[in-house]
């Protein structure tokens, strides 16, 4: 339906971006990558463009270098808070941690309710070696969030370093 559609819109970039999140969905990153250049070419303005061509590039090479993608796509919609968390967990993978906290601020403003702004802050000061801090910031991930596996690590990481290994355990487990 989607093909139909640029058939009869060839220009309309939100088709083209749909098509791509699609092929990204299913692990098909090479023509993932096609439709989102294609997206950009389009409407170099259309700042999801950029976030789902950074993830993208990010599932198929792990190492890739996406920030200026995000940047790109903060730059455009300064109030897109799902390009600045992606942002921030970039610069945790650099161990930019200053930069990581910068960036979850300005997230915060847009999404005050997302848990994966706390749980990044948590990440963030675990690589400062400030374990009470990563605690408190797991805890508040927890209270917005108690399916996400992630903030369990943060939280028995923070026990752990704070050296409460009991409480740590049922966290980790």
């Amino acid at each position: 339906y989607f093909r139909q559609v640029i058939s009869v819109e060839p220009e309309a970039a939100d088709v083209y971006y749909q098509i791509a999140e699609i092929y990204r969905q299913q692990g098909k990153y090479t023509e993932a990558l096609k439709e989102l250049n294609q997206v950009i070419k389009i409407n170099p303005a259309f700042a999801p463009g950029y976030l789902s061509r950074a993830r993208t590039n990010l599932a198929k090479n792990p190492q890739s270098d996406i920030e200026a993608d995000l940047l790109k796509a903060t730059s455009l919609d300064p109030g897109y808070g799902e390009a600045y968390i992606d942002l921030a967990a970039y610069y945790l993978s650099k161990k930019n941690t200053v930069a990581a906290l910068d960036t979850l601020n300005t997230a915060e403003l847009t999404l005050p309710d997302s848990p994966l702004i706390p749980l990044h802050r948590a990440e963030a000061y675990l690589q400062m070696g400030q374990p009470e801090l990563a605690l408190q910031s797991a805890e508040k991930a927890y209270g917005k969030d108690v399916v996400n596996l992630d903030i369990y690590r943060a939280m028995g990481f923070a026990l752990q370093d704070l050296g409460r290994y009991n409480d740590s355990k049922s966290y980790l487990e």
